[in-house]
């Protein structure tokens, strides 16, 4: 644990600290979200042990959530913000900018290329150049009849036989671990499909849906798989979770191959359904420079280029750089440090570090469709 000074951010991740500050975490959480108690619970248990706490102390708190993403077929560990909160009597103090810029630091020096969140207040979070790349896209099912959905042309083409709406069958996740104690192959399954429609997205694996699983227990809710005939790799159709509000089941969390989201949940319930296709994420560039290796290839217009980037919170991130392009889509990526006597010569591009981010998730972007973000914790 860092700092002893109630005024200062701590930061916990060691097992020990962590139940020492439990309580008054615990006590924070209450205060600031509305959770039930076994949601509470559930957070606690399963993601406050493994993830890091920034806090002041009785004051403020920030959690960073770690998930294993692919970006480009490329594993890569990334941090998702949740639990900013500040006591009641505490906020417009500055708790939070503290939390938000000490968080922000550490992850530069670990070299991440970005961090995320779900904000509460999108303008706020502007303000530290976090990048909005999704609205909130929800809508409640009709029960008319409709055609069945198929995602792109490549599934087309992979897929010449119409799925038989007759033939799917739903099996919880709990029952298909008992039929199936070791699907490897239901989660290589869920990469491919991931893989063929999304460049970023959190690694689906067995922790992944085992996570899931008691999250959305919680919540009165469950995961749910869709195969067509047999349970068997060739006949899977995709995999939704859900939740329950009252009497309605939220889906918050989808993947389908072939069957549309819709006509899979006319199958499965006749409840009222609400399905939530996006949240409305924001992304912040942490480290520039693994930033821009890490999307080099979206990067080519800029090749050899002179970019001067601005970073009003990380001055680290202060610099021209310059990429320069070399075989098997490998990238050298150089950086200038800025100097009192720079003029407008030694720069080609100028941009902040929101800017950068505007590059890659911006509506004018190939990837910003391509990225599935649905991590609600």
């Amino acid at each position: 644990m860092k700092n002893d000074d109630r005024e200062q951010v701590t930061q916990i991740c060691a097992t020990e600290d962590k139940k020492e500050e439990e309580v008054f975490l615990r006590t924070l959480w209450r205060e600031c979200f509305c959770d039930s108690v076994p949601y509470e619970d559930f957070y606690f248990h399963n993601i406050y042990r493994k993830n890091i706490v920034y806090c002041v102390r009785d004051k403020g708190m920030l959690h960073l959530n770690p998930y294993l993403c692919k970006i480009d077929g490329r594993e890569q560990l990334l941090y998702y913000i949740v639990g900013v909160a500040t006591r009641n009597s505490e906020r417009r103090k500055g708790i939070m900018r503290m939390l938000l810029n000490q968080a922000l630091k550490d992850l530069y020096e670990s070299n991440m290329p970005f961090t995320y969140l779900m904000p509460a207040n999108v303008k706020y979070y502007e303000s530290f150049d976090f990048v909005s790349i999704f609205q909130r896209k929800e809508e409640i099912l009709k029960r008319e009849s409709s055609q069945i959905a198929v995602e792109t042309d490549e599934w087309k083409q992979e897929e010449k036989n119409p799925v038989n709406l007759k033939k799917i069958q739903f099996i919880d996740y709990d029952t298909l671990l008992k039929k199936h104690p070791d699907p490897d192959w239901l989660f290589q399954k869920m990469d491919r499909i991931l893989t063929g429609q999304y460049d970023l997205y959190a690694k689906h694996d067995k922790a992944y849906f085992d996570l899931l699983l008691n999250e959305k227990s919680c919540q009165d809710g469950n995961v749910i798989f869709c195969f067509e005939e047999e349970i068997k790799e060739e006949y899977f159709r995709g995999f939704f979770a859900y939740s329950r509000e009252k009497d309605i089941l939220v889906v918050e969390q989808y993947v389908m191959k072939q069957i549309s989201i819709e006509d899979c949940m006319r199958l499965f319930t006749k409840e009222p359904v609400t399905i939530v296709h996006q949240f409305p994420y924001m992304i912040r560039v942490v480290q520039v420079e693994t930033f821009l290796k890490m999307f080099a290839r979206l990067f080519r217009q800029y090749a050899n280029k002179r970019i001067w980037i601005t970073d009003g919170i990380l001055p680290g991130n202060n610099g021209i750089y310059t990429l320069s392009f070399l075989k098997e889509e490998q990238v050298r990526v150089t950086r200038q440090k800025v100097t009192e006597q720079m003029d407008e010569s030694m720069w080609d591009e100028k941009m902040t570090v929101e800017d950068l981010g505007n590059v890659i998730f911006t509506e004018q972007s190939d990837i910003r469709e391509k990225v599935f973000f649905a991590e609600v914790v």
